[in-house]
């Protein structure tokens, strides 16, 4: 079978020998106008000329990516193909809504403009790959991919300008004003990466002088900021644009898309930011340092690992210890850096600003007690071991509610410190968020071997037969033992809030999709 690299290069061949048959035809025409003239009267002459511009303009582009990025990441492969369907199919429409006199230099500006977006993203994918990797400030400034950065926004810049001239100049202006908006986003975008670029810079600079430690804090801010204003600005742009076109002629429809795009990121990147203000305006408000008392039992960062300075406490430093409200201990520089990527502390997954604090007191081996003390009759019942986690199906169930996923590791996590989120996973597990569902856990040692969940007819009815419904789910009760049956540990009951069932449920739903796919992975790997 012909590998894809020998097609390409058949059809570059063929490219190139239509091209020269086409050329040979020159010396039947008295001069080049009349050549011109007959190439774009007829249709298959047009043709191969046209072709042969596309197949060249990807060998360049093919070039231009060896010399620049080698061999490419998956992850920038995957990101091209992803973004490529939407914004080749924009490009068309422009063409196809107004009518175009210089077909050729449309198709011209197509190619060009999907072939800079193209390598645009795999631009911006590798200079964060690079951000990551360089220690240095000349590891950036000298790297092939800054050099690539500025020749594609000199690009972008001249053919933004091209474009808008010729919108005045042109009978197509409105074609030409498309395409002067199509480049001026993909210079916008490349823009970002120079900030963040630039930016990087900056803290390897300050960090090399001794101005900052580790990081500069407040890179993040600045990094949001700008992103806000080059958003703000290309939202405006793509409105100015589209109400211009459709003051003259009608709506352009390959905008309408890039416009509701840019209105949600904005939005995004405004909530973003506040939030991001919000966030550290509240650092030294709702959390509190750590005590000595603290660091004697926790003296150890959760994020860094490294041990606590107690000379630190109460200085503002970056490295003042602060106590999360799941008592587990923090730098509050990693804290910061924690804080941009999750609201939810790093350890246990609890909320990291809790406006209703769960007691430090409450009893970590018993969660909740049953309604009235008096458990429903289970009605159907899954059970595991610790060597085979993925509980076993009833065999008298006919629907796959009677399907339960639990797990002993349940046992090892403190109950005072769960994560209250809600988590948009496939409806297989009854462990979803549930106001009014009850949730026991009976164990006070890890030594049980197995478990069961037990679901009890209230629940099954409230559950309903329909699995891929949205509807809230009830909780099982989880009893375990080493002879399977109720665990003969002593059991103390201790009042848990409604937030505190639904962190131990989302917890418990995670923990049990990740066992599935583990047990999945391992079948597969037996297979083979």
């Amino acid at each position: 079978m012909i590998s894809i690299f020998w097609l390409r290069i058949l059809y570059y061949s063929f490219s190139t020998a239509g091209l020269a048959v086409l050329l040979s035809l020159i010396q039947t025409y008295p001069n080049w106008y009349s050549f011109a003239v007959a190439i774009g009267t007829n249709s298959y002459m047009f043709l191969v000329l046209a072709n042969f511009v596309i197949a060249w303009h990807f060998i360049l582009t093919e070039i231009s990516i060896k010399i620049f990025f080698g061999r490419l990441r998956t992850l920038e492969a995957n990101h091209v193909f992803e973004r490529s369907w939407a914004s080749l199919v924009g490009l068309i429409m422009i063409l196809l809504s107004f009518q175009a006199d210089n077909s050729l230099i449309m198709l011209l500006l197509v190619v060009n403009s999907f072939n800079l977006k193209c390598f645009g993203w795999m631009l911006v994918d590798r200079i964060e790959y690079k951000i990551q990797r360089s220690d240095t400030v000349k590891q950036l400034l000298a790297s092939k991919e800054f050099v690539a950065l500025n020749g594609c926004l000199g690009l972008a810049g001249l053919m933004t300008s091209v474009c808008d001239r010729s919108s005045l100049d042109s009978d197509n202006g409105e074609v030409y004003l498309l395409f002067a908006m199509e480049y001026t986003s993909t210079f916008l975008n490349l823009l970002k990466s120079y900030a963040s670029l630039v930016l990087n810079s900056v803290e390897m600079t300050r960090i090399r002088l001794g101005i900052d430690q580790e990081e500069w804090e407040s890179k993040t801010f600045y990094m949001k900021v700008t992103k806000l204003i080059l958003s703000v600005l290309k939202f405006v742009l793509l409105l100015a644009v589209v109400w211009g076109i459709m003051s003259f002629y009608h709506v352009p429809i390959s905008l309408v898309r890039d416009l509701y795009v840019s209105a949600v990121s904005l939005l995004h990147q405004v909530r973003e930011l506040r939030a991001h203000l919000r966030t550290f305006s509240e650092l030294n408000v709702k959390l509190s340092d750590a005590t000595v008392q603290d660091l004697a039992e926790h003296d150890v960062c959760i994020v860094c690992h490294e041990e606590m300075d107690e000379s630190k406490i109460g200085t503002g430093d970056r490295n003042t210890p602060k106590k999360l409200n799941c008592s587990h201990i923090i730098h509050l520089s990693c804290l910061k850096k924690w804080i941009d990527i999750s609201q939810t502390c790093p350890m246990c997954r609890a909320p990291v600003f809790s406006d209703n604090s769960r007691s430090q007191n409450v009893n970590t081996d018993v969660a909740g007690p049953l309604p009235d003390n008096n458990p429903p009759p289970a009605i159907a019942v899954a059970q595991g071991t610790r060597d085979d986690p993925t509980p076993t199906i009833p065999s008298n169930s006919n629907n796959m509610a009677d399907i339960y996923r639990s797990s002993p590791i349940l046992n090892q996590i403190p109950r005072d410190a769960f994560r209250t989120e809600r988590r948009e996973i496939p409806g297989r597990s009854i462990l979803e968020n549930d106001d009014n569902s009850w949730f026991q856990f009976p164990l006070q040692s890890n030594s049980d071997n197995s478990f069961k969940v037990i679901l009890n007819s209230q629940d099954y009815l409230r559950f309903g037969t329909d699995l891929g419904t949205t509807q809230a789910r009830p909780s099982p009760h989880i009893v375990s033992s080493e002879d399977q049956g109720i665990s003969s540990s002593s059991e103390r009951n201790t009042d848990v809030n409604t937030e505190t069932y639904q962190i131990i449920q989302n917890q418990a739903q995670t923990i049990a999709n990740l066992q599935q796919r583990i047990h999945l992975l391992e079948q597969r790997l037996n297979s083979q």
